[in-house]
C-alpha cells in the first residue's frame, strides 16, 4: 500500500509587492497553522517519510516546519522545481518517480493544481473541494509501485484543513 499526502502550503504573506511571488514567505497564522495541522497528524500516527516540495519560499517554509514535526531529517525535503507554476501532469510525474521503497510521502505545493490532482486521483470514490491554505489530504492505493498510482483505485483516508481543528 502506498499513501499520498497533498498538502497546501500554509498561509503567505499577499502584501508584499516588492518581492516575486516565489520568494513570498508565511505569515505568523500560516507558521501556526503548519504547526497545528502537523501535531495533529502526529496525534493521528499519520507521519510520512519523506516530503517533497515545491522550490517556493511559503511551499519550503511548510514542509520544514512539517520536516520538524514529523523528525524527517532536513536532506529528506526534496525540492522539485516541477511543483511551481505546475500542472496535473507534473505532479502525476513527480507522483511516478517516487521511490518504491518508500510507503509515504508528502508533497507539498500550490492550489488549484494541489487541489485539481486529489480531486483526479480520488476520481469518484470521495467528495472534495478544493484545499484551504495547510490543508491536506491522505490518499492510499493498494499497489506496490508509485508508477501505479495515478491510476490506481485511490481512497481518500484523511482530509483536514486548520478551521477543522480549530472549530473543536
Amino acid at each position: 500500500m502506498k499513501t499520498l499526502y497533498l498538502l497546501r502550503h500554509a498561509k503567505a504573506d499577499s502584501d508584499m509587492t516588492t518581492i516575486r511571488d516565489i520568494e513570498r514567505p508565511l505569515t505568523e497564522r500560516g507558521i501556526n497553522d503548519a504547526k497545528l495541522i502537523s501535531a495533529s497528524l502526529l496525534n493521528k500516527s499519520f507521519a510520512p517519510q519523506r516530503i517533497v516540495s515545491s522550490p517556493a519560499v511559503r511551499t519550503y517554509s511548510t514542509a520544514l516546519t512539517f520536516a520538524i514535526a514529523f523528525s524527517i531529517k532536513l536532506d529528506q525535503i526534496v525540492l522539485n522545481s516541477s511543483l511551481y507554476n505546475s500542472s496535473i501532469t507534473d505532479y502525476f510525474n513527480v507522483i511516478s518517480q517516487i521511490d518504491d521503497s518508500l510507503e509515504s510521502v508528502m508533497i507539498v505545493g500550490h492550489n488549484e493544481v494541489i487541489s485539481e490532482t486529489a480531486m483526479r486521483l480520488l476520481k469518484k470514490n470521495a467528495r472534495l473541494e478544493s484545499l484551504k491554505t495547510c490543508g491536506v489530504v491522505l490518499i492510499s492505493a493498494e499497489i506496490n509501485s508509485w508508477k501505479e498510482f495515478t491510476t490506481a483505485d485511490c481512497k481518500l483516508v484523511l482530509s483536514l484543513n486548520p478551521s477543522m481543528i480549530k472549530e473543536l
